[in-house]
Parts: C-alpha cells; structure tokens; sequence
C-alpha cells in the first residue's frame, strides 16, 4: 500500500532525476525546495518516481502522474478541511475540484505558465535614457508594502542586502524593480515585478528582466519566472528575450 511519506536518503538523486526528466526547467523550483526545506517535504510515488506528488509543508501540492487511477488514489488521501496549493497538468482540474469544491463562486484556478532562457538564447535589453541600478536598503520599506502580505519583510530586506534587487531609478527613488524570489545551485526565479503607476508603459519590466536574466546567466544559472496566460504583457516581454514556454500548469487554491 503506497503512503504519502518522506523520501529515504537514499532515494533523493532518484526521485530529483525523475522529476526533472518530466518535467524538465519546470520542476527547478521543487527541485530548490529540495535543497531549501527536505525535511519539509512529503511525497507519494510508486517505486520508479514516474508517477508522483509532492507536498511542500502539506500545502503546496505538485502532481506529476498521467495516470487518472494514480490521481485519484492520491487524492482520497488528502484531507478536505485543510487548504491547499495545487498545481498540475490541466487535465486533472475537473477530479481535482470534484473532491476540493471551490468556496467561492466561479472560482476554477488560474493557468500558470514557465518561461525559462539561456546563454545561447538570451536578448539583451537596454535603454540609455533610464538608470539602473541595485536597489539600496533605503527601498525595503517600499518594496515590502508593494509585495503584499504573503511575503515575508525579513525575508525582502535580506535579498536586498545581498542585491537580489534592480530598480529603475529617477534621483534618488526606485520608480520599477525586479528581484530574484529564490536562487538554487541551478537557477533563479524572477519575481517582486513592480512599476509605479504613473512611470507605466515605458518598458520599464523588459530593462529589467533582461538585466536581471544576465546577471544570473553569468553566474551559469537558469533565469526563469512565471506568469498566467491571461498577462499578453509579460508573455511578449518574455518571447522578445528570448524565453521560452516551459510549461502550462493548473494552479488552484483550496481553503486558503
């Protein structure tokens, strides 16, 4: 009988390797929760890891499986009073919100997308009439109440000290930044997008992004980032530098 269970030690290199071979510059983000927080994480699989769930302090529910029974078994073990953060094939959205009927009307998940670049493929982007630079302490206080809630300060102030941050800049205030939201000996997630209102539509997230991106190209490392299919914006600034579709995932938010 198949339980939902921590990895052995032994059995990391083989559940990784098999995650990525599915998932390919998709599952860099799990695989960097991996090194971040092992001990957090609870899988349930079947001996070759080719059909397998992993859940991120019992919230965060990746499903890599193309098997409806495997599914379906998984999902009878989950507990519907708890909340949870799901993302998946698009296929399974229809068992998923059978058993997780949303709480609020019409609500049915979103589509998330991974855009993923490198060396060979990266556009670089600049414009001379702009300044950028890494953002200083002195935005932290800014770009935390910018970020929403769900971020932690602490969190924010020390990616800015280690320059995680790049702004666009007119004197001495950032009027757009773009950070990195985590980074892994492969890769990076971009991420923490934000523009003034009233600074909007001048390119500002393109300057950025490819900045960002060569930055982290140079240390030999994967830039990517996600966005939903809905934001044509973001999509057009990715495909203009170069990145390319990674994948198509359901996301869906249960009780939280």
């Amino acid at each position: 009988m198949i339980m939902i269970r921590q990895l052995q030690p032994g059995e990391y290199s083989k559940f990784k390797r098999a995650l990525f071979d599915q998932l390919g510059d998709a599952s860099l983000e799990w695989l960097y929760y991996f090194e971040k927080a092992g001990d957090k994480i609870l899988v349930y699989c079947d001996e070759s890891f080719r059909n397998s769930m992993l859940m991120l302090q019992e919230t965060n529910v990746l499903i890599a499986t193309g098997s409806q029974k495997f599914l379906e078994e998984f999902l009878k073990k989950l507990d519907t009073k708890k909340g949870y953060a799901f993302r998946c094939p698009e296929w399974m959205a229809p068992m998923i919100t059978e058993r997780f009927r949303p709480k609020q009307g019409g609500f049915a998940g979103v589509v998330l997308l991974t855009y993923s670049t490198n060396k060979e493929k990266a556009r670089k982007y600049s414009d001379s009439r702009y300044e950028i630079r890494i953002l200083g302490e002195e935005d932290a206080n800014e770009v935390i109440t910018r970020s929403g809630s769900h971020w932690d300060p602490s969190s924010i102030r020390e990616k800015i000290r280690n320059g995680a941050f790049c702004g666009v800049y007119q004197g001495n205030k950032a009027i757009s930044w773009l950070g990195t939201i985590w980074e892994s000996e492969k890769a990076c997630e971009i991420g923490f997008a934000f523009t003034k209102e009233e600074h909007r539509r001048k390119g500002f997230m393109k300057i950025l992004t490819s900045t960002i991106a060569q930055r982290i190209l140079q240390k030999g490392k994967i830039p990517l980032f996600h966005t939903v299919e809905t934001n044509i914006p973001v999509m057009r600034i990715a495909e203009s530098l170069g990145y390319e579709l990674k994948a198509r995932e359901w996301a869906y938010f249960y009780n939280l």
